[in-house]
């Protein structure tokens, strides 16, 4: 059940730079350069990497440099409640309350500064261990969300408002749990 959010989020098509070495061979330098497009596949919640460009539609590497993009680290920016004023945790570490709908309620404050897309903190359920998952790279579950930033319906709302400002998501996939 949790895994169908990922068939209801529109698809993100990201082009990187990524150098190809020659393992094999041994050869010590960059033997070629291409362009590798991450994509999040619905159900599985797989990272497939592509290496071409032929028959894509995506935007292309030129159009993602015209793009701004602000990245968001979700636990830290924005509670759905902006008038909760607790402190976060004194450590660096701990959960502080951020979450998906307090990055809607953000969104003015993104567009108003002239960036066109956001890069949003991996969405996947994460280890129990408050010291570790806040961040979202300590995945435990690649088929749950991290409850802690809200549930389905709010990743799938903050997508659909990205889009209803013509603004571009990214959505970071780990590729593996712990």
């Amino acid at each position: 059940m949790a895994a169908s959010i990922f068939a209801r989020l529109p698809t993100v098509l990201l082009y990187l730079p990524l150098g190809i070495r020659d393992f094999f061979l041994r050869q010590s330098s960059i033997t070629s350069t291409s362009y590798a497009k991450m994509l999040c596949l619905t159900q599985n919640v797989l990272l497939a990497v592509t290496m071409t460009m032929r028959g894509v539609l995506a935007a292309t590497p030129d159009q993602w440099r015209e793009r701004s993009i602000y990245q968001v680290f979700t636990d830290r920016f924005a509670r759905t409640d902006s008038t909760n004023t607790t402190a976060c945790p004194s450590e660096f570490y701990g959960y502080c309350g951020g979450t998906w709908r307090g990055i809607i309620n953000k969104l003015d404050y993104i567009q108003d500064m002239g960036f066109t897309a956001i890069w949003i903190s991996p969405v996947v359920e994460q280890v129990a261990d408050p010291r570790r998952g806040f961040h979202g790279y300590s995945a435990q579950n690649l088929y749950g969300l991290n409850s802690h930033f809200g549930n389905a319906s709010d990743l799938i709302a903050l997508a659909t408002a990205l889009h209803e400002r013509n603004m571009a998501s990214i959505f970071f996939v780990e590729h593996h749990a712990k």
